[in-house]
């Protein structure tokens, strides 16, 4: 996957992806050689992981949106 051509959340969503997966010992790469049910849970458990991420991350910028000050 060409990483280049997503739009910034789903760019930001792979890195997520790629972060869970190396905390587990894994590289995206790797999941075409793992067993099936094997890349499908760690896929499973990373697009939750990225989920996560990215929702704490919107929640901390309608923050700062939120304590700017209106002109």
């Amino acid at each position: 996957m060409d990483m280049n051509t997503l739009d910034p959340h789903a760019h930001l969503e792979m890195l997520y992806i790629a972060e869970y997966l190396q905390q587990k010992g894994y590289l995206l790469d790797d999941l075409p050689q793992l067993p099936e049910e094997t890349a499908h849970q760690l896929m499973k458990e990373a697009s939750g992981y990225a989920s996560v991420k990215l929702t704490n991350l919107e929640m901390r910028a309608d923050m700062v949106h939120d304590l700017e000050p209106t002109v």
